[in-house]
């Protein structure tokens, strides 16, 4: 079983030219076993937070992993002279695989590491679509 340790890895910065490092650290694993993370803004409004969960299904025995990361954007709102954070709207993103009961270990990696090479650019074809709400054409 992994640890519970720190995430780590860099933001897109201002379109690729300055990227900046986020390190979410544990904050607490719950009672389903999700493990929660988080990277502590100005206030807990700002929080970037991120869970990590795995399950083996019930019904058919299949190996189910979750990475959900959510990105709130914020401003001051000044009301009476009283500043006080706004949450504006938040980014969500979502990755899930599902495996076999059965599969091996080279097949997992196997299908990491495609997902990783089809989208590893902000330039490719596969990111276009969300970077520039664009559709395939």
């Amino acid at each position: 079983m992994p640890a519970f340790a720190s995430l780590a890895g860099n933001d897109y910065g201002a379109h690729g030219v300055t990227p900046v490092a986020h390190t979410l650290v544990p904050n607490f694993i719950d009672q389903n076993g999700v493990a929660h993370y988080v990277e502590a803004g100005a206030t807990p409004l700002d929080d970037i937070k991120a869970s990590v969960s795995r399950r083996i299904t019930a019904d058919n025995g299949k190996i189910k992993f979750s990475y959900r990361l959510s990105w709130p954007i914020t401003a001051t709102e000044t009301i009476n002279g009283v500043a006080s954070p706004k949450l504006l709207r938040t980014a969500y993103a979502e990755l899930n695989f599902t495996a076999d009961a059965s599969s091996t270990l080279q097949e997992r990696e196997n299908i990491l590491q495609l997902l990783r090479n089809t989208t590893d650019s902000g330039d490719t074809n596969t990111w276009t679509v969300w970077n520039s709400n664009l559709g395939i054409y």
